[in-house]
């Protein structure tokens, strides 16, 4: 069972989430495997979010989505500091993981390290 404690703007509550068998499945394969660049595929409503919400980090994640509910929606699954990338709102460097609207990120593109994030 996983222990993941969401960082909307301070609130005080937890998450109490068992993972499918494919989305444990998932985390344990990329878990496993060499540093590279790898693509996970799963289907609509699979769980995609709470999937990699739970693959372990060993940097920055970025993610990418088209529709600004879609930025904002996966911020609950994280127990680090996020931020969110999209219209007037700018991420914070300290910030684990972002959020970020594909709009916004390809006319900021120049903000970004190539080596900043270690997931996207």
């Amino acid at each position: 069972m996983f222990h993941i404690v969401p960082q909307v703007p301070h609130q005080e509550r937890s998450v109490i989430l068992q993972l499918r068998n494919y989305q444990q499945e998932c985390v344990d394969i990329i878990s496993g495997l060499n540093r590279g660049s790898y693509l996970v595929q799963m289907a609509t409503g699979l769980g995609k979010t709470v999937t990699f919400a739970n693959i372990p980090r060993n940097g920055r994640m970025l993610i990418i989505s088209h529709r600004e509910e879609l930025v904002r929606q996966p911020l609950k699954y994280f127990d680090c500091e996020t931020s969110v990338e999209m219209s007037k709102h700018h991420s914070d460097k300290n910030s684990e993981v972002v959020s970020a609207s594909v709009q916004s990120l390809v006319r900021r593109l120049d903000r970004f390290s190539p080596y900043e994030f270690d997931i996207i």
